[in-house]
């Protein structure tokens, strides 16, 4: 968990700097997020037989992306996610578009993000589809964006051994920093 960590800080930093030196010549961009939700539902006991205590979700997440148009923007991203009730944490990849509904201003951000989990540490879930849909209001400081914003994220995955599938909601508060 230690080396993947340190890989998507390192990928952070590098995508920050690319980023930061490419933004006086083109559209592109580049940030990290932090998010922390509640999971919609009840705690149930997971198959080992323990009831969590918490029913919370976490996440990190490094992107980068390139404006289309002024409103529109298309990019990737990779991070670690986290849930409890069961405890289960992947690493997803996922495709993340941005639009600005508003004409005189860029600061409303609708943000969508949706992809697969590429690693699992889980002994009995595998991640099968992540989905996210948030909006928030970007506040520039210096060079950085801050966008603070709220949104719910779906979540299906399943039982390795079985196949059976389940699926979480979580609504969440997140901030992004892009520049």
């Amino acid at each position: 968990m230690k080396k993947i960590l340190m890989t998507l800080v390192l990928v952070a930093a590098v995508t920050t700097a690319v980023s930061a030196q490419q933004k006086e010549k083109s559209n592109w961009w580049g940030g990290l997020e932090l998010r922390d939700g509640y999971i919609l539902g009840k705690k149930t006991t997971g198959p080992d037989g323990n009831k969590p205590s918490s029913n919370n979700g976490m996440a990190f997440h490094v992107l980068g992306g390139y404006y289309l148009a002024d409103n529109v923007s298309v990019g990737l991203g990779f991070g670690i996610d986290h849930f409890s009730n069961p405890s289960f944490s992947y690493v997803p990849a996922f495709l993340d578009l941005r639009y600005h509904p508003l004409a005189t201003s860029k600061n409303v951000v609708v943000n969508l993000q949706t992809g697969l989990p590429l690693i699992n540490n889980d002994k009995i879930y595998r991640g099968k589809f992540d989905f996210d849909l948030s909006v928030g209001y970007s506040i520039k400081v210096s060079r950085l964006n801050l966008i603070p914003a709220v949104g719910l994220n779906y979540t299906k995955y399943e039982e390795k051994a079985d196949g059976n599938g389940h699926k979480r909601n979580t609504v969440y508060v997140k901030l992004g920093i892009t520049i």
